[in-house]
C-alpha cells in the first residue's frame, strides 16, 4: 500500500465532518461546495479555539455575588471626627498660644534681600504655617492629645441597644470609647464593640462648638457660623489601622442622620488572576497609601509629613512643615513637598487586599431636635454640663421656642443613628473564568461545532501515522535487499 492510498484511506473513515464527502462526491459542483465548506468551517473552528486559548492563557475571572444568611457578624469599630478646627481651638484655650505663634512665623520668614520670587515661595509658606491646622502639627502630637478636651465634651450620649435591653444602655456598657489622633481631622473618637455582640442600634449626640466667639460673652444673639462644621463618620475594621472600610460621610448640625450599615465581603484572586496582596496583619490601600506618602516624605525631602507625625511613626524626624527649622530648610521642604503630590502618584501602587469586609450606607436625614422636645433635651444633656452657660436662657421653657435659643440648638448638636443590616451579608466572591475541565469542554464544544473534530480524531491521527510509518519502513526494507 501506497502513502497515497493510505491518506485517503483514512480521510474516507475519518470522523471530521465533511471530508468523507468531498471524497465521496462525483460531480464537480458537488466537490466545490464541500471543499468550500471543510476549508471554511475547518478555518472557522480553528481560528475560534485560537481566540479561546488566548483567552485562557489571560487568566480571566468573573465575580459572583450572593447573599448568605450572617448569625454572628460582629459590629464595625465606629470613628467619628470633628471637623470644627475653630471649636477645638477654642476647647484647647490656646488662642494666646496661637497668637504668639502666628507673629513668630511673622518675623521668622522675613526676608529682605530675597528675589521677587523668592518672596513669592515666602508668602505661600507664610499662609501655610499661620493656619490652624499647621499650628497643631507644630505643637505636637502629645501635646494634642493632652490638651485635646475631654471626650465627654465632645459625646455627649451614646446609647447601644441590644435585643435584650429595649431602653438602651450607656454605649461603655458595651465596648470602649477612645480619642484618637487623626491624619485629616484632629479629634476623632472610636467606640469599639467587642466581638460577638449583637447590637440592633447605636445612638450618638455631638456637642461641636461650631459658634464662633468667646464662650463667657455670649449673650442670646447668635455668631457667625463656620462653613465647615460638624462631623465626619466612618467604620474600621481594626482598631490599628486608620483606613476606613467604608466610604466617609458628613453629619451637619441640626440633623439626625440614620445610617443603615450593609455588610459585604469581598474575595479577590490573587496572581496570576489578580494583583491582590495576602497579609496576616490587617490591610487597607488607604492606609498603604498613607504609608507611600510618608515614606517619600522621608526619602526625598528628608523630614516627616504631618500626618507620619502625628501617626507618630517617625520620632526622630521633625515635620517639614516644623516652624523651628531655619528658613532655609523651611523653604527647602515646602518646594520639596509640593512635588511630592505627583511623585506618589506615579510610583505608589497600593493592591486590594484578597480578602475584606466592606460597610455600605443608607443615609437618611432628619430635623433634629423637634422644637418641643427642647425643655428635657436642655435637662438631659445641657443643664449639668460645662457649656451649660451658653444655654443658660434655655432653662425658662418660656423661651425654648424662640428663634434665637431653635438656631442655637440646631447649629450645636449632631446626632447620628447606626442601624446595622446585617441579617444577611452580601458576599462578593471572583472565581476563574475557566478551569482546566471547563477549558477542554469549552474548547472541544467548538470545535465539534464547526469541524466534529472530538478526541476520537487524535486516535485516527495516531492510527494514520502509525500507518505511514510502517509502510515507510516496508519501502526501507525492500529497497536494502
Amino acid at each position: 500500500m501506497s502513502l497515497k492510498s493510505e491518506i485517503v484511506r483514512a480521510m474516507k473513515e475519518t470522523c471530521v465532518l465533511g471530508v468523507p464527502m468531498l471524497l465521496k462526491a462525483e460531480s464537480t459542483h458537488s466537490k466545490v461546495l464541500w471543499a468550500f465548506a471543510v476549508v471554511m468551517f475547518l478555518t472557522t473552528g480553528f481560528y475560534q479555539s485560537y481566540q479561546l486559548t488566548v483567552e485562557f492563557l489571560a487568566h480571566p475571572k468573573i465575580t459572583l455575588i450572593n447573599e448568605i444568611p450572617s448569625k454572628h457578624a460582629s459590629f464595625p469599630i465606629v470613628q467619628v471626627c470633628n471637623i470644627d478646627y475653630a471649636g477645638i481651638m477654642r476647647n484647647m484655650a490656646l488662642n494666646e498660644t496661637f497668637e504668639h505663634y502666628k507673629n513668630m512665623v511673622r518675623t521668622k520668614l522675613e526676608c529682605k534681600n530675597c528675589s521677587s520670587e523668592e518672596n513669592r515661595n515666602l508668602q505661600d509658606l507664610k499662609q501655610n504655617l499661620m493656619s490652624q491646622s499647621a499650628f497643631l502639627v507644630n505643637i505636637g502630637p502629645n501635646n494634642i492629645l493632652k490638651l485635646l478636651p475631654d471626650y465627654t465634651d465632645f459625646l455627649i450620649e451614646c446609647t447601644a441597644f441590644s435585643p435584650a435591653q429595649y431602653l438602651g444602655t450607656n454605649c461603655e456598657t458595651f465596648g470602649h470609647i477612645d480619642v484618637v489622633p487623626s491624619c485629616n481631622n484632629f479629634l476623632c473618637l472610636r467606640l469599639k464593640i467587642p466581638e460577638n455582640t449583637t447590637i440592633e442600634e447605636i445612638s450618638m449626640t455631638f456637642y461641636i462648638s461650631s459658634i464662633a466667639g468667646d464662650h463667657n460673652a455670649y449673650n442670646t444673639k447668635l455668631r457667625s457660623l463656620k462653613l465647615s462644621t460638624g462631623v465626619v463618620f466612618s467604620l474600621l475594621n481594626d482598631d490599628f489601622t486608620f483606613g476606613s472600610s467604608s466610604a466617609e460621610f458628613s453629619a451637619q448640625p441640626g440633623m439626625m442622620t440614620t445610617v443603615l450599615v450593609h455588610r459585604k465581603h469581598i474575595t479577590r484572586l490573587s496572581a496570576p488572576f489578580g494583583d491582590c496582596v495576602k497579609h496576616k496583619s490587617k490591610y487597607t490601600p488607604k492606609d498603604c497609601d498613607m504609608q507611600c506618602w510618608i515614606d517619600y516624605s522621608v526619602k526625598y525631602c528628608n523630614c516627616s509629613s504631618s500626618c507620619d507625625w502625628r501617626m507618630r511613626k517617625s520620632k526622630d524626624l521633625m515635620p517639614c512643615s516644623y516652624v523651628g527649622l531655619p528658613l532655609s530648610k523651611l523653604i527647602e521642604n515646602a518646594l520639596c513637598h509640593n512635588k511630592l503630590p505627583s511623585l506618589a502618584a506615579r510610583n505608589c501602587n497600593c493592591p486590594q487586599p484578597c480578602s475584606e469586609v466592606q460597610y455600605k450606607f443608607e443615609v437618611s436625614l432628619t430635623k433634629w431636635p423637634a422644637i418641643q422636645h427642647y425643655p428635657s433635651f436642655y435637662n438631659k444633656l445641657i443643664k449639668h454640663r460645662y457649656f451649660a452657660n451658653i444655654f443658660s436662657s434655655m432653662s425658662d421653657t418660656n423661651k425654648t421656642t424662640s428663634f434665637e435659643m431653635v438656631q442655637l440648638v440646631e447649629n450645636n448638636f449632631v446626632r447620628i443613628v447606626f442601624k446595622p443590616q446585617f441579617q444577611v451579608t452580601l458576599e462578593q466572591q471572583e472565581v476563574p473564568k475557566y478551569s482546566p475541565f471547563s477549558f477542554i469542554g469549552t474548547l472541544g464544544g467548538s470545535l465539534n461545532l464547526w469541524t466534529g473534530i472530538t478526541v476520537v480524531v487524535f486516535v485516527e491521527i495516531f492510527q494514520l501515522f502509525i500507518g505511514l510509518l510502517q509502510i515507510c519502513a516496508s519501502k526501507k526494507m525492500k529497497m536494502t535487499n
